[in-house]
């Protein structure tokens, strides 16, 4: 199926909802699929430009979303939002390029340590994934728990300062925070022997309270 490499833009589906066309899609509806390219290719590249900082990987990171979506079209269930289901497909998408892009570094023949290009590399897709697990563990965090963390290490509140915007005990902040800082060590605990992701996170989960 080549409709994935460029967009489409069809005009006769233009009112019908993301929803509905997906539902078609599912049923090998091939124009259903090009209106949706056509709807969301530019936004989901730009996307994976910002995310990744390159074109090219962002350029691979959305043909594979697109791809992905079509092959899988009879496996995928979206519930709720077709746009929230797509970039959160494309966010894994991304991660699951960077970590293929640093098995091929790492077992490649050729490699060396002092290959500082490649080290460097790799060391920037490692925090950039580091910073996307963060990220959505925050976001699984329970409501309190989150704004807590966020105030703290977002905004850089003191745990006295928080404690009174929020006219909460300081012992509490603290549990809420101590609680909060678990979950994100257990989330890159496999990093910890990754010298570039802990530099990035240490500020966020590795200082005392």
């Amino acid at each position: 199926m080549n409709v994935i490499l460029q967009p489409f833009l069809m005009s006769d589906l233009y009112h019908i909802p993301d929803e509905v066309l997906w539902s078609r899609v599912t049923g090998n509806d091939e124009q259903a699929f090009a209106e949706l390219f056509g709807r969301y290719w530019q936004a989901a590249l730009q996307e994976a430009i910002r995310k990744t900082g390159n074109d090219a990987d962002a350029m691979d990171c959305t043909q594979e979303l697109f791809i992905r979506l079509w092959n899988q079209r009879h496996l995928l269930q979206v519930n709720g939002c077709f746009s929230t289901f797509l970039y959160s497909t494309l966010k894994i998408r991304i991660i699951s390029h960077f970590r293929a892009s640093v098995s091929r570094i790492a077992g490649s023949r050729s490699y060396r340590p002092r290959q500082a290009e490649h080290i460097g590399g790799l060391h920037k897709m490692q925090a950039k994934e580091v910073a996307w697990l963060l990220e959505a563990e925050v976001q699984r965090m329970p409501g309190r728990m989150q704004q807590i963390y966020r105030m703290s290490r977002q905004q850089f509140l003191s745990v006295q300062d928080i404690a009174g915007t929020l006219s909460l005990s300081e012992q509490t902040v603290k549990n809420q925070l101590t609680s909060a800082l678990k979950r994100l060590r257990q989330a890159v605990a496999h990093y910890e022997d990754a010298l570039a992701p802990l530099m990035l996170v240490a500020p966020l989960i590795m200082i005392s309270i």
